[in-house]
């Protein structure tokens, strides 16, 4: 019994491709028009919704972590070692959308 099974060819790739048709392949492919809205920069960076605190927010990736959060909308704390480091921060980039808070 097992020498007849060993002598069974496997499935060849034609025998599969004949199986799928064309019409088969193409269904499962989108047909219905969407709208891209999600995918729009002002959707995809908006944290507006978010309240963020980032150690080290007056020099360094921190400032610049700081900027990019404040520039789309976030309400951001910051915290550093120095206070007058963190207070010109403040002053100079609490002007986009979002909010900086030494």
């Amino acid at each position: 019994m097992l020498k007849h099974l060993t002598r069974i060819p496997p499935p060849t790739r034609k025998a599969f491709f004949a199986s799928t048709t064309r019409a088969s392949i193409t269904r499962t492919m989108a047909t219905v028009a969407r709208s891209n809205e999600d995918l729009k920069n002002t959707k995809l960076f908006d944290v507006s919704h978010i309240t963020a605190v980032v150690t080290g927010g007056g020099s360094g990736i921190g400032l610049m972590i700081t900027q990019a959060l404040v520039s789309n909308g976030a309400k951001v704390y910051i915290t550093g070692r120095r206070q007058e480091a963190l207070q010109s921060v403040v002053d100079q980039y609490n002007t986009g959308p979002g909010k900086i808070i030494a």
